[in-house]
């Protein structure tokens, strides 16, 4: 959504950014809302992860004055770029599914959390984009579990970049709006779908998603 915002209807940056997480809201709340009734949410983890990875993204935004966060964003990108094409390879190669760690360390989710969250905050790079990989290979969950309970633990993080981005006036409701009526649809359709496919299908999915986000985090 930000660059359509910002290239195709000449908004600028920071209101491309403040309306574009107002929409996410809407995403968030149907699309979490719709892992839920399918239980597929695993709900401890993801309030773990939510509870950390706001302050994690607070102390991001705020060390992002002091440092210079290019470095860290090519690893960011190298390292998603790694495992999208991880995913596709596993996937095509029809590798055996690892069995689930079902005991996963709360330290270890918070740990998780405040990093996911940290880089996040330095970076501008989705959440999401970084949970589910963490998910899947750190604390052995399968592919939609994974989907599930990233979209649960950053709903609230979508709230509270919103809440800021209002109170800085950043959110113009005449774009948002439609965008999230449209939104309304895709979110309803989006976890029917990802639920509806197999782990294998999924996975070169989120690869193919994954590649995108790293692509576009290497060329600014």
């Amino acid at each position: 959504m930000v660059p359509i915002f910002y290239l195709a209807l000449g908004m600028p940056i920071n209101q491309a950014v403040g309306t574009s997480k107002a929409v996410i809201v809407v995403i968030a709340a149907i699309s979490t809302a719709t892992y839920l009734s399918r239980g597929r949410v695993d709900l401890k983890t993801g309030t773990i992860l939510m509870a950390t990875t706001i302050p994690g993204s607070y102390l991001g935004a705020y060390l992002v004055s002091l440092v210079d966060p290019t470095i860290l964003e090519y690893i960011v990108a190298a390292f998603i770029l790694w495992y999208s094409a991880r995913l596709i390879y596993r996937a095509l190669r029809q590798h055996p599914k690892m069995p689930e760690r079902r005991r996963r360390s709360p330290v270890l989710v918070a740990l998780a959390g405040i990093i996911v969250g940290l880089i996040a905050g330095l970076t501008g790079t989705g959440g999401g984009a970084l949970l589910v990989p963490l998910m899947v290979s750190g604390l052995g969950m399968s592919i939609h579990e994974a989907v599930a309970t990233s979209m649960y633990s950053m709903s609230m993080a979508a709230v509270a970049a919103a809440v800021r981005h209002q109170m800085s006036g950043e959110i113009v409701y005449s774009v948002a709006i439609p965008f999230a009526l449209g939104a309304i649809i895709g979110a309803m359709l989006g976890p029917r779908i990802a639920l509806s496919m197999n782990a294998r299908r999924l996975r070169i999915v989120i690869g193919i998603v994954l590649a995108i986000v790293g692509v576009r985090m290497l060329l600014g």
